[in-house]
């Protein structure tokens, strides 16, 4: 029988440290802004492309030829086909990353989707627009890499920050994309002195949103090309001696719970994100709102902005308060009193200040929690992975949450549909079990390791022989860090077979 040794998480100087002090922000901590302004921007304009669709989808379903009340069975159909993309493409994108280099996949992936994004402007029929946004998902796999390279440039100390920041351009982007889609779509009925109902623009009412979302598209693609450095990511020759080369090693169970803690939050909230316009949208008869394109783009808009503020000056504070782990809880478990009462509004019939102050809390509230688990699971899937794996640790993580946003849109809109077409119309049901699902979001996040809190790199893999009868490792082979208890660590240890370790 071959003998064992026993791999224990030791907190020792990370593999990574070989990246220069520029790279990472500096000994202090400060955000690495030279690399992250050009990320943020692509961020910003992918963000745009894909929000500004959720204002005018329910409308653009009227245009194919539904109504009001049943236009969440198509938009759902819709809106899956990008994510079955996702799903088809993303870990190879993020396989693709880790091999030959996350700036240029970055750019080609943004490259697809402007084409995708003008493509989808011409659509005349649901066919079109369907087909379009599904070659949109299989050629972006942008979502995943952004995020791999952000933990390959960040540490313990600085990545809420950046991944604030990160997050907050997203939503910075889905504000204008929530506002402008609004505003420029149709814009034949909305603007007729300047737009001519039998002109282009008439002919194709949503080409126009496309359109801008393509320009800012390609804004993003030439600030990358132009200032986005490729990070030096260790790879086999930069293994320390002793241990199995990083891009060897398997990647652990913690890599797929937290890509699954990403899908989960990831798939409720989108749920939450097309449910809720089709909600307002619905008639007053049906439990809804009967809200415009405008009223629904403000709405959507006054959150983002909030979401915005929030990742940038809040997150970081609230996940050094309490780690990232309950960060992530904290924004799951608020989610489930605010799903269950928010159709309360249309419900009660009450006048427009009380039901649009009130929908303005709910909003905003949602909009806090959204920020603290979206955020949250970032740095837990990229702290469950060593650096030259990252990419294919956020495409797994990636393909889990299309696979979920492309299977469950469709029944869940469809089933809000059916629910408005009852005698009695019960358009809260499917804001009751999303209560049901960030509850047991919440149960599921109790399995995360304490080590999610800190970058893998800061818990480094050593093979220390702590068998009975092996010498205790030195004081120069384990440095002691600050507040990191060793039974944390040690209760984590892994067995590997000595033969990985031999020459």
């Amino acid at each position: 029988m071959k003998k064992h040794k026993k791999v224990a998480f030791a907190p020792l100087p990370s593999s990574e440290d070989a990246r220069s002090s520029e790279e990472s922000g500096g000994s202090d901590g400060a955000i690495p802004w030279k690399l992250l302004a050009p990320l943020l921007l692509l961020q910003f304009t992918e963000s745009f492309n894909l929000t500004s669709l959720f204002t005018y989808v329910g409308f653009m379903m009227i245009d194919f030829g539904s109504n009001r009340d049943s236009a969440g069975w198509l938009a759902g159909l819709l809106s899956s086909s990008y994510f079955v993309g996702q799903v088809v493409s993303s870990y190879i994108w993020g396989k693709l990353a880790d091999r030959f280099g996350r700036k240029t996949c970055l750019v080609a992936g943004a490259t697809c989707t402007l084409v995708c994004c003008v493509l989808f402007g011409f659509s005349p029929n649901l066919t079109w627009a369907v087909v379009t946004r599904f070659f949109a998902g299989v050629g972006n796999g942008n979502s995943g890499i952004a995020k791999a390279y952000l933990g390959a440039v960040t540490t313990s100390r600085n990545q809420a920050g950046a991944f604030g920041w990160l997050g907050g351009f997203w939503g910075l982007g889905g504000i204008a994309g929530s506002m402008l889609g609004g505003i420029l779509a149709r814009p034949a009925d909305q603007w007729p002195s300047v737009f001519d109902q039998d002109g282009f623009f008439g002919k194709f009412p949503y080409l126009l949103p496309n359109i801008v979302a393509a320009l800012m598209l390609f804004c993003g693609i030439v600030s990358c090309l132009a200032f986005l450095q490729e990070p030096r990511v260790p790879g086999r020759s930069d293994s320390p001696s002793g241990t199995l080369p990083a891009t060897a090693q398997p990647m652990s169970w913690q890599v797929v719970f937290s890509s699954l803690a990403y899908a989960l939050q990831g798939c409720a909230q989108t749920v939450w994100e097309e449910v809720s316009p089709l909600w307002m949208l619905a008639s007053h008869e049906s439990g809804g709102l009967e809200f415009s394109t405008r009223e629904i783009g403000i709405v959507l808009g006054m959150t983002g902005l909030f979401v915005v503020l929030g990742q940038m000056f809040v997150f970081q504070r609230v996940s050094r308060a309490i780690g990232v782990r309950w960060t992530y809880r904290a924004g799951v478990l608020l989610m489930v009193p605010l799903s269950a009462l928010l159709p309360m509004i249309g419900l009660l019939r009450i006048g427009p200040v009380v039901s649009w102050t009130l929908l303005c809390v709910f909003a905003l509230g949602r909009s806090f929690c959204a920020l603290l688990s979206g955020c949250a699971s970032y740095l837990l899937l990229n702290n469950s992975a060593h650096a030259s794996q990252l990419g294919a640790a956020n495409g797994l993580g990636q393909t889990m949450v299309a696979l979920l946003r492309a299977s469950v849109p469709v029944p869940a809109c469809s089933f809000f549909a059916w629910s408005l077409s009852l005698a009695h119309p019960l358009g809260w049901l499917v804001f009751a079990c999303l209560s049901l699902l960030f509850c047991l979001i919440f149960v599921f996040s109790l399995v995360l390791s304490p080590r999610l809190d800190k970058p893998l790199a800061e818990w480094s893999e050593v093979p220390l022989d702590i068998s009975p009868g092996s010498n205790e490792p030195s004081m120069d082979e384990v440095v002691e860090l600050a507040d990191v208890d060793e039974a944390q660590y040690m209760d984590e240890a892994q067995y590997m077979d000595e033969a990985q370790y031999m020459d």
